[in-house]
């Protein structure tokens, strides 16, 4: 690495803030160029501040492989819609790069219009099935510690949804049981395919911490986060009087995500920290 390159790779590290504003500005080609110099995870902060249209377009200019590096190490949801404004053979040239885990939870959210709810989903949420033991999943739990927060989904063969099963009902149990015998059995769930304003309106974010997702016959897909939920009340609440249009309505969803997903990430542990001393609520 150059001394110049060693410069840039320090000033994207440690003001990552500063240097997304350069999108708003330069050339598409010269910003690919740029994060495809730069270590994967630097060029992901960037890319995560960035202006959404400029790092969609910067990221299309780079070699598939250099941007499916940065792509992996984006929150899902925002790599997911940054992928939504890559023409569509870009896209399937970077999601080819990516692992089949990750390409398999991004076709998932970009199946999805950003003001629908399965476009808010985090897809990394642990599951497991019935029959498993309480130490199986905690095992499950730690292997997938990004995606691990209050709850553990239960899933029947072919994914469907059928239980959830608190941290702490798992913590508790006997290792050697089954999760069937801890699991709370038809939880509140959201359909994938509802608006964003039927996910804020939602009764069971009176009982719960997070409320899994759906698609149409039943099937996990992931989870909405409490500090989703309020994000949303948010941006809604933003969204309500400028235009009741679907188009309009989804534009805004999807900029004011990327807007604030940073955010959200720092946030998101002081508030289930908060929420870790109040009792468990309800289900």
């Amino acid at each position: 690495m150059t001394p110049a390159e060693r410069l840039a790779a320090a000033f994207a590290r440690e003001h990552a803030g500063e240097a997304a504003h350069f999108f708003e500005s330069a050339e598409h080609a010269e910003l690919g160029a740029w994060l495809a110099a730069l270590p994967a995870a630097h060029a992901a902060a960037v890319v995560g501040r960035a202006v959404p249209v400029a790092a969609a377009a910067a990221l299309a200019h780079m070699p598939a492989a250099a941007a499916a590096a940065i792509v992996a190490q984006l929150e899902p949801r925002t790599a997911a819609a940054l992928l939504r404004r890559v023409a569509d053979g870009e896209a399937k040239a970077i999601a080819a790069e990516l692992s089949p885990r990750a390409a398999e939870n991004l076709s998932l959210l970009i199946r999805y219009r950003p003001d629908q709810a399965g476009s808010r989903i985090d897809p990394r949420a642990p599951a497991v099935s019935p029959d498993t033991t309480v130490e199986q999943a905690l095992e499950v739990v730690r292997r997938a510690a990004d995606g691990a927060l209050n709850y553990v989904y239960v899933i029947a063969p072919g994914q469907r949804l059928c239980g959830v099963a608190s941290m702490r009902e798992l913590m508790l149990a006997d290792s050697a049981a089954t999760v069937r015998s801890v699991m709370l059995v038809h939880p509140y769930s959201v359909a994938a395919a509802d608006p964003l304003q039927a996910v804020v309106s939602h009764p069971g974010w009176r009982k719960a911490h997070a409320l899994p997702v759906v698609d149409g016959a039943g099937n996990f897909l992931g989870v909405i986060r409490y500090s989703q939920f309020r994000a949303l009340e948010v941006e809604l609440g933003r969204a309500h009087g400028v235009s009741h249009t679907r188009d309009t309505t989804a534009a805004l969803a999807e900029l004011f995500w990327l807007g604030s997903a940073s955010m959200l990430r720092l946030g998101e542990a002081a508030v289930f920290g908060r929420l870790a001393k109040d009792p468990e609520p309800e289900r």
